[in-house]
């Protein structure tokens, strides 16, 4: 079950529990996959046997944490598929309405609005 939780500022983010519940974003491996100028992802992670950077096992939450932040001053599409994020930059792929497209080969499509981020939790 993949949630998605958009969230634009950070107040929201600090209300909305995800930290409370999801102890991977407090002490789950850490891996950059995204970096540019006006966007940046990173996952937070459990290793297959659900235990942190630290060697702890989490029972509690989710296994995978995804957060796409888009810095820019306007909306943009992002692709992601085996939490590997990349900015859609042909027309014909954005996405007109919906903020999330899902495919059937478990990739999706996100709009990100103007200086938001997203959560996408697995």
């Amino acid at each position: 079950k993949i949630r998605i939780d958009f969230v634009t500022n950070s107040s929201s983010y600090n209300s909305c529990g995800i930290r409370i519940d999801n102890p991977v974003l407090r002490t789950g491996e850490y891996e950059t996959v995204l970096a540019s100028d006006d966007s940046f992802a990173f996952r937070r992670y459990l290793n297959k046997n659900r235990k942190d950077h630290f060697g702890k096992t989490i029972n509690e939450g989710s296994s995978n944490v995804l957060l796409v932040i888009n810095r820019s001053n306007e909306d943009k599409v992002y692709s992601i598929r085996n939490n590997k994020v990349s900015v859609i930059k042909s027309s014909k792929d954005a996405i007109k309405s919906d903020m999330i497209y899902k495919n059937d080969d478990s990739s999706c499509k996100v709009k990100i609005g103007a200086n938001s981020f997203v959560f996408i939790i697995n």
